[in-house]
């Protein structure tokens, strides 16, 4: 695969992974604000219900003065328990949107390190095999520069056109004596396009 199209595949997959977890932060977001406006309105709720009780416990202490004093104490007990009942619901109320809240965070940020994970394996493996397939190559040219230079080998490189070429010799043998390459260096001399390049 060619390093330019695998660079835009990587770049392509960490745009999508960007907008996943975009789109699940978004989401988060939503959920949060939903859940503050659940916790204010129960806020509001406790607050109402809470005056309530106290005008009704109020009412039950007026109430009970022209009762016995054993009446007045019975109502009072029952408004108490009424206020702590009522007061014992808002918090458990208050406790399962903090929960949900908390579920909902972690699962956002449980998703985002997992799509950054996964991308990074994958860009830590492609490079792996692109280094990988670099130090083949570079052991191949290697070799054969060993093996031009074991030959006695002193080839000048050059570039015809967008390709890579040598000079060469313009007696190619018997019958090649002025032989002619449509390439030449500045100098004059004959280049040829090396096979492969």
């Amino acid at each position: 695969m060619d390093p330019q199209e695998h660079l835009f595949g990587l770049i392509e997959a960490a745009e999508t992974q960007h907008k996943l977890a975009s789109t699940a932060i978004t989401a988060l977001a939503k959920e949060c604000h939903q859940l503050a406006t659940t916790v204010e309105a129960l806020k509001h709720a406790s607050r109402t219900i809470q005056n309530g009780l106290e005008d009704a416990a109020g009412r039950a202490v007026r109430d009970s003065l022209s009762l016995s004093l054993k009446d007045a104490e019975k109502a009072t007990h029952h408004a108490i328990a009424m206020l702590r009942e009522s007061t014992a619901q808002v918090r458990e109320a208050g406790t399962w949107v903090s929960f949900k809240a908390a579920v909902a965070v972690g699962l956002a940020s449980a998703l985002t390190l997992g799509a950054t994970y996964g991308l990074g394996r994958y860009m830590v493996a492609s490079t792996l095999s692109e280094l990988q397939d670099l130090r083949t190559q570079k052991a191949e040219l290697q070799a054969n520069v060993d093996d031009l230079a074991q030959r006695g080998g002193r080839a000048r490189l050059n570039t015809c056109g967008s390709r890579l070429c040598i000079e060469a010799s313009g007696s190619q043998g018997e019958g090649y004596e002025h032989w002619s390459s449509p390439w030449k260096s500045k100098n004059g001399t004959n280049l040829v396009i090396l096979r492969g390049y």
